[in-house]
């Protein structure tokens, strides 16, 4: 029976920090179960490392927020993709010459010529 109440918990999450000066350690405040009090878990480069509730570990906080994070790296890789495309694009940028504009270049009025 307690398997089954643990899977139906979902994680509300109150806030979440990131700490600038650790690169990886991210912080989560969340709300209890039963709505009254809040418990602090910290994970590091994705993976839960501890929760501050009273249950035994690894307890939902952890697994289901290890699972928020790997969304969420994804979604960023995604995003950073999406946001890189238009300026690759916009470097090489094709040129297409129509075939008038090629007859009157200005290198192509004379012959070609090694000597001048």
């Amino acid at each position: 029976m307690k398997n089954q109440d643990t899977a139906a918990k979902i994680v509300h999450i109150i806030a979440r920090y990131e700490i600038k000066s650790h690169p990886g350690l991210v912080l989560y405040r969340v709300r209890s179960s039963d709505g009254t009090g809040e418990y602090c878990s910290r994970l590091l480069n994705g993976t839960a490392q501890c929760c501050s509730c009273p249950a035994t570990k690894p307890c939902y906080h952890m697994r289901q927020l290890e699972q928020i994070e790997v969304e969420r790296a994804a979604a960023e890789a995604v995003a950073a993709l999406s946001e890189e495309v238009p300026a690759e694009r916009a470097d090489y940028a094709v040129f297409s010459a129509t075939a008038e504009q090629r007859r009157t270049a200005p290198l192509a009025r004379r012959e070609f010529s090694l000597m001048r």
